[in-house]
């Protein structure tokens, strides 16, 4: 599992996640987590596995994203 902290939130489950490996930031999209009872704020750090094709195949994507400090 990798570490990381949410970087930005979109209005429709959406969001990225900054690495703390500094890698670039990788998506993450509720229906996809298991998140969906748990609310996300800017800046809770999180454990997350990478799915490296994601929904469409186009970029990374973030997966069993778990919160492991409210930020």
């Amino acid at each position: 599992m990798q570490t990381g902290v949410i970087a930005r939130i979109g209005g429709k489950g959406y969001g990225f996640i900054r690495p703390s490996d500094e890698s670039p930031d990788v998506f993450f999209h509720l229906k996809d987590c298991s998140l969906r009872n748990t609310v996300l704020n800017v800046g809770d750090a999180v454990q997350f596995e990478i799915n490296q094709f994601g929904r469409q195949g186009k970029r990374r994507c973030a997966c069993q994203v778990r919160v492991i400090h409210a930020g």
